[in-house]
């Protein structure tokens, strides 16, 4: 499990070096998406989450570091519904030690899955398999990128995608000028 940990913190610094994140909003249902053969990205369901609970106390690299854990029910996008529990940490920043609160406040984090329990998602196929490594950066406007791996699949990593479906509506274009002048 710490194995898995350490290749998810590596993966997620390497990530969160070049973009900006957003605490993570947990009572949004979201649309998850995997990146497979250079297709386009495959629909594999919707997360759920609940209420943030603060778990702390995990030692990485010889330094403690406080977590906030959100138990997400994760529903597959295939015709025959199934579910799964994915248990997603969001590191913690210094002065933002409220969970509930930090999901509506932007300050820069980082996601993975929690190293004490079992996480399963749904691969490209929409088969439910466990997640060996998970770890993901949040943009300003709420998409979360990350990369997760299976167990079985020998480290093969795939991107997998998270976005809000509330407002999921494009921006409209603006109105161009009316340039015609009758003189």
């Amino acid at each position: 499990m710490k194995k898995s940990l350490v290749s998810s913190l590596v993966v997620v610094a390497a990530a969160t070096l070049s973009t900006s994140a957003m605490a993570f909003v947990y009572d949004v249902e979201k649309t998850v998406e995997i990146e497979y053969d250079r297709e386009d990205p495959v629909d594999v369901g919707t997360l759920h989450c609940e209420f943030p609970q603060y778990y702390e106390d995990e030692t990485i690299f010889g330094h403690r570091t406080e977590w906030c854990q959100y138990i997400c029910k994760w529903i597959n996008g295939a015709d025959m519904r199934t579910t799964t529990n994915f248990y997603l940490w969001e590191k913690m920043k210094s002065g933002f030690y409220d969970c509930e609160e930090n999901s509506a406040e932007a300050f820069g984090t980082f996601m993975t899955v929690s190293p004490r329990r079992q996480s399963k998602g749904f691969d490209f196929n929409n088969h439910k398999q466990k997640v060996d490594a998970y770890a993901a950066g949040q943009t300003p406007d709420g998409i979360i990128y990350g990369t997760i791996s299976f167990k079985g699949f020998n480290f093969v990593s795939y991107g997998l995608t998270i976005t809000d479906d509330e407002g999921a509506e494009e921006p409209e274009e603006p109105e161009e000028p009316d340039t015609d002048t009758d003189a």
